[in-house]
């Protein structure tokens, strides 16, 4: 689980590795940000999407929502860590918003000048030991060059690298 805030709201998220997507639950949705409205993913991505959970099962969604995550820094001198990211919103029953791993590694790769206060950034929001926290930012940030994902649709197979786009 991950402290955090979703769009300036305090959050425990669960920070699933496994996941490249970040989603909510159309519950949540409707309890925290009633104003927002779950776009067609359409807008983003040129089509639909089928989304499996680990187990197989289709996990249905209505659309997605930018939020904008943040890390906050446990000292006043500490740089705050902001993104914004778009969720997935689904009819599941989910307990808690999903993070998914690309966030967070997404802010490690980001700021590798400033480890130390991302240390301790991560040490409180996953309440975790220095040394923890330290072994992950460190294994992420080993982790370099490496094929991120391998996308299909029916009209083509590519897999991108960490700084390449699809347009």
């Amino acid at each position: 689980m991950i402290k955090c805030l979703l769009n300036n709201k305090e959050v425990t998220a669960l920070w699933d590795t496994g996941s490249q997507i970040s989603i909510v639950s159309s519950d949540f949705l409707r309890q925290q940000y009633p104003y927002l409205q779950p776009r067609k993913l359409e807008e983003i991505l040129g089509t639909g999407l089928e989304l499996r959970a680990a187990n197989n099962s289709p996990i249905p969604y209505r659309g997605f929502i930018d939020l904008v995550f943040e890390l906050t820094a446990p000292h006043e001198s500490d740089r705050t860590f902001r993104l914004n990211v778009p969720f997935l919103v689904s009819d599941c029953k989910i307990a808690n918003p999903i993070i998914g791993y690309n966030v967070i590694e997404e802010i490690i790769r980001s700021t590798p000048s400033n480890k130390d206060n991302l240390i301790r950034t991560f040490q409180v929001a996953f309440e975790q030991t220095r040394e923890t926290t330290e072994a992950l930012v460190n294994e992420i940030q080993a982790v370099k060059g490496q094929d991120l994902a391998t996308i299909r649709s029916p009209n083509f197979q590519i897999t991108l690298q960490p700084t390449e786009q699809l347009l």
